[in-house]
């Protein structure tokens, strides 16, 4: 799925967020989320810590940095 604001950044990732949190919640099924935006791993692990996030990127070298400071 491709992130479309509408303007309001930070406000969509987190409502994205939590939806997955509940989706996951509802369904039982397992969600992976494999995301090129930081902010959105972030959003992820503050709304829906139980799902596992990866970063996906074309740089190992810069991702591994990158992955390090998003914990």
């Amino acid at each position: 799925m491709k992130l479309n604001t509408g303007g309001d950044w930070w406000g969509y990732l987190h409502a994205m967020s939590r939806a997955i949190a509940r989706l996951q919640g509802i369904s039982g099924a397992r969600i992976i989320v494999e995301c090129r935006t930081h902010d959105f791993l972030r959003a992820m692990a503050m709304n829906a810590p139980g799902v596992p996030t990866y970063l996906y990127t074309d740089d190992a070298d810069e991702a591994v940095q990158q992955a390090r400071s998003l914990g």
